[in-house]
């Protein structure tokens, strides 16, 4: 399954409860004047911490690295371009979930990899 967190660019700290896999987890997003940049701190439906401040950098996503058994198939993905403005997010910076993406890896078989030296 896939969907896209809706944005609430008006408002520079809002949070959002949202299932992803199995439980439900507090997802709070802040706008940093100093670094222009949204970003996201991720709790348990119990408040503890799981990661915080995680910058929405298009083309990356902010649950790479995290080590919770429930996200391990559940993938963040920021969708935009840089530089970016408070008023993008939910329209030119979206956040993508991808659910079930373990379910979909591929064999190395069928990876590409391309290096590029400049």
């Amino acid at each position: 399954m896939a969907f896209v967190l809706p944005g609430f660019p008006d408002s520079p700290q809002h949070s959002m409860r949202v299932e992803l896999g199995n439980s439900t987890y507090q997802l709070t997003f802040t706008w940093r004047e100093r670094t222009q940049g949204w970003y996201l701190d991720i709790h348990d439906e119990d408040d503890a911490p799981i990661r915080l401040g995680r910058r929405l950098s298009p083309g990356w996503g902010p649950l790479l690295g995290v080590n919770v058994a429930e996200l391990r198939d559940v993938l963040l993905l920021t969708l935009g371009e840089e530089p970016y403005t408070q008023a993008d997010l939910g329209e030119g910076l979206r956040v993508l979930v991808l659910e079930g993406v373990r379910d979909r890896s591929p064999n190395a078989d069928e990876l590409t990899v391309t290096v590029e030296v400049s």
